[in-house]
């Protein structure tokens, strides 16, 4: 088995990566995990597996574009 993730450093305007992430999984449905889990120097990364079907990576891009552009390109 093997495993292929993302790192993702957030972008200034995100205050706290825990609540925009929280916010993710609540309203896209979509997991991604902070980096501060893995350490502090994880506090302002988001890591994101990609050992999926490329349909449902494609799906969750989707529903995160979706809540983005609701919240007038921020969230």
């Amino acid at each position: 088995q093997a495993g292929l993730f993302v790192w993702a450093k957030a972008p200034d305007e995100v205050a706290a990566v825990e609540p925009f992430l929280d916010r993710l999984l609540k309203e896209a449905r979509v997991f991604i995990t902070p980096g501060s889990v893995f350490g502090v120097n994880g506090s302002r990364y988001a890591r994101a597996s990609l050992c999926a079907d490329e349909g449902l990576l494609a799906d969750a891009l989707a529903r995160v574009k979706r809540l983005t552009a609701s919240s007038g390109g921020r969230i």
